[in-house]
């Protein structure tokens, strides 16, 4: 069966088909996604994680990079911890109940279509490889006689990071082993050279719709970006978030929704000063408007044909 592609920087799932792109016969839940970013001495490293729920095991995710970057995993504790520690402040009424963000072996070949892989290896229930071309065109066709079904417009798309010299795209997806009906909870680490801290959302309008992102920024000083909306900032200690933080520094929360047309790379910036910030919320104004504005981070249900349900009725 031929492999659909999902996006791993789908910044949230979409309204229109949930963020992925499957086969007819399959349904996935996705549960939503959120992005860690650690950038500091011209290094930045890039966590993303996504849960969902799904008995497709065919389909795979893609990420563009401005340079060949090192993959490791992620403990999904992090993010519950830094969820909690953007907290808002509660002030009158109970302040019951907060709403969260949308969580719940190496070797260098050259393709005859002429896309290098640079690397490939597994992280948890996924096999991935990173490949390195300067052709769209190339890496459409190279996906596609890999067993990739492409949306018409995945040349254009590989063509906008290429076009700026952004050869290095990261392909991962279910190994064959994985179990149908589980709830998969992927956390994907990757480091690569940057002068300025990036978030590659251009990606997305491979697939998907209206969509939320939100960013946990980790850096000298706060960071921004158009038109974000800060949830969070303030100083975070040695130590402070295992593996993420490994000396004095300041954490930023960013919130952005996004149309498809209106997608682009995410490219942060300093802000003017490292002002503490953190939201303020009077009794359950919290729950019910924030709760409700990131509706597009917590996933809707691709609805298709199961499987099980044809098998059963044959």
């Amino acid at each position: 069966m031929r492999l659909a592609l999902a996006l791993l920087l789908l910044a949230a799932a979409a309204f229109a088909d949930g963020g992925m792109v499957a086969p007819p016969d399959v349904a996935i839940a996705e549960f939503g996604q959120v992005a860690v970013i650690r950038h500091q001495d011209g290094m930045e490293q890039l966590s993303v994680a996504s849960s969902f729920r799904s008995e497709a095991t065919d389909f795979a995710w893609i990420l563009p990079l401005p340079s060949e970057p090192a993959v490791d995993s992620f403990s999904m504790e992090l993010l519950y911890e830094l969820q909690f520690h953007c907290r808002p402040i509660y002030r009158g009424g109970s302040g019951f109940g907060c709403a969260g963000d949308a969580m719940s072996g190496s070797g260098r070949n050259s393709d005859s279509l002429g896309v290098e892989e640079m690397e490939r290896g597994v992280i948890g229930s996924y096999e991935y490889r990173v490949l390195r071309t300067a052709e769209p065109e190339t890496l459409a066709g190279y996906l596609t006689g890999h067993g990739y079904a492409l949306p018409g417009n995945a040349a254009a798309v590989f063509a906008h990071y290429t076009a700026k010299n952004w050869q290095y795209f990261v392909v991962a997806r279910l190994s064959d082993s994985a179990e149908y009906d589980y709830d998969r909870s992927v956390g994907i680490r990757l480091t690569f050279a940057t002068d300025s801290a990036v978030y590659p959302l251009y990606i997305s309008r491979l697939s998907s719709g209206y969509s939320a992102v939100v960013l946990y920024v980790v850096a000298d000083h706060r960071q921004m970006f158009a038109g974000a909306r800060l949830l969070f900032s303030g100083h975070v200690d040695q130590g402070t978030f295992a593996g993420l933080v490994d000396r004095p520094s300041h954490l930023t929360k960013l919130l952005k929704y996004y149309t498809p047309a209106a997608m682009e790379d995410i490219t942060l910036r300093q802000a003017p000063d490292d002002r503490e910030f953190r939201v303020i919320e009077r009794g359950y104004g919290y729950i019910y408007g924030a709760a409700g504005s990131l509706i597009p981070l917590v996933g809707i249900v691709v609805f298709a044909r199961r499987r099980r349900s044809r098998q059963r009725d044959s």
